[in-house]
């Protein structure tokens, strides 16, 4: 088993849909064999700014990745991951004025890769957001979910490479740390 920490500043990343980003805290990785890591992160994202109008935004997360079919014949290099990433504003770090927001945004993922044989793999990701812009608001207190789905197969052909990228996101999936354009199609 091996045990990685890192403390400080550190660029935290998980999946595309779910974290990869800047933060200031720990990161802690854990491979316990050949089969199975762990990720974890407690950080923060951004310091209370008052001139700004950001209260301190806080990031928690954690990836759990088993790697599969090791030892086959027609399928290797395998992987099926599993992210969740917590982002929410502390209203106590700063005091609570009409234009400061208080979001709490939660994304979930499972991703991974699949190589059927040893020209031919597919990369894929599956993601669900839960977005409430102004937790601390006492009006509008309705959460958006949406769903946001990576597609990448690729097959190699001597040393050319072919790939085609297709992400779609739905227009309420909001990701705070990651990457999504919402409502779009992209090949």
């Amino acid at each position: 088993m091996i045990i990685f920490f890192l403390f400080g500043d550190f660029y935290g990343e998980l999946s595309q849909f779910t974290l990869g980003t800047s933060l200031e805290g720990l990161t802690a990785e854990v491979k316990a064999n050949d089969t199975f890591s762990m990720k974890y992160i407690l950080a923060r994202q951004n310091d209370p700014d008052e001139a700004a109008g950001k209260y301190q935004r806080n990031v928690f997360g954690a990836k759990f990745d088993a790697f599969l079919f090791q030892d086959s014949e027609s399928i290797s290099n395998s992987r099926i991951g599993f992210q969740a990433v917590s982002t929410q504003d502390d209203s106590s770090t700063l005091e609570r004025t009409s234009s400061l927001v208080d979001l709490n945004n939660s994304v979930f993922s499972i991703d991974g890769e699949l190589s059927f044989i040893r020209f031919f793999s597919i990369d894929y990701e599956f993601a669900r957001s839960l977005y409430l812009a102004d937790e601390d608001s006492t009006t509008i207190k309705d959460r958006s979910n949406a769903n946001a789905v990576r597609f990448v197969p690729q097959i190699q052909i001597g040393s050319t490479i072919l790939r085609h990228n297709y992400n779609y996101t739905q227009p309420s999936f909001y990701t705070d740390t990651g990457s999504a354009s919402p409502d779009r199609i992209q090949h």
